[in-house]
């Protein structure tokens, strides 16, 4: 039994679906001058606007207000006139919409991480979401539908974002078992607000190349039995 740290309280047993990374490589996009560029990240702004206003409500009628307020945050950084600012210069500095969000958010993380506070530290975890959503909206990449998993879903991925956390559908997850974040991370907070047993379970190969309970290997494209407790069993 692979063992973890149990950040939200009960047990859950189910099929374990892992979810991987969308590939946001945005090597391959055209500089079509300062002007297109700006457009592009604008209109991909105001798109994020209006998806994380809608994952909002629904996680605030599945979580409370109070979590709810996380997908605030994220709002409010791209509000942020110093933000766009700086993704508007490195545009005119030659930057794709893709390179400048990607190049400004990291900075930001890159700051944050450094932090000694926990809770400060969060901070570069949302805007990694930020980041992650404005690109895959840029680059028209699909997302794992967390609307329509089956129901009895161990979910299993490297962390759980804000906006992941705010596309499930509660009644169909069993449990999630994630790589990163404590206690005090978002992900936590919310999966307990939720009532969604979590744990996570830190190894070097990565929990998606581990043997859980069931038999056989995960993967991407085969799923095999998982439970996950409160006292961090895997």
């Amino acid at each position: 039994m692979l063992r973890g740290t149990g950040v939200s309280e009960g047990c859950g047993i189910g099929k374990a679906l892992i979810i991987q990374h969308r590939s946001l490589d945005y090597s391959g996009v055209v500089f079509g001058g300062a002007q297109q560029e700006k457009e592009r990240l604008r209109a991909a702004i105001n798109a994020f606007m209006q998806k994380t206003e809608q994952l909002r409500d629904r996680l605030q009628a599945s979580a409370g207000e109070k979590e709810a307020a996380i997908l605030d945050g994220h709002m409010e950084m791209l509000r942020d006139p110093f933000m766009l600012s700086q993704m508007e210069e490195m545009i005119d500095g030659g930057a794709t919409a893709e390179a400048a969000a990607d190049g400004v958010c990291n900075q930001f993380i890159a700051m944050f991480s450094g932090m000694d506070d926990e809770l400060t530290r969060q901070r570069a975890s949302d805007i990694a979401d930020v980041r992650e959503d404005l690109l895959g909206i840029m680059l028209g990449a699909e997302q794992v539908d967390l609307g329509a998993i089956e129901p009895g879903t161990v979910l299993v991925a490297h962390d759980f974002t804000p906006s992941m956390t705010g596309k499930m559908n509660r009644e169909h997850v069993a449990a999630i078992v994630a790589e990163v974040g404590g206690m005090t991370s978002h992900s936590a907070i919310l999966a307990r607000a939720m009532g969604i047993p979590a744990v996570r379970q830190r190894c070097s190969r990565g929990v998606a190349h581990r043997p859980m309970r069931g038999g056989g290997r995960l993967s991407r494209h085969r799923a095999a039995g998982a439970y996950a407790g409160a006292d961090g069993g895997i």
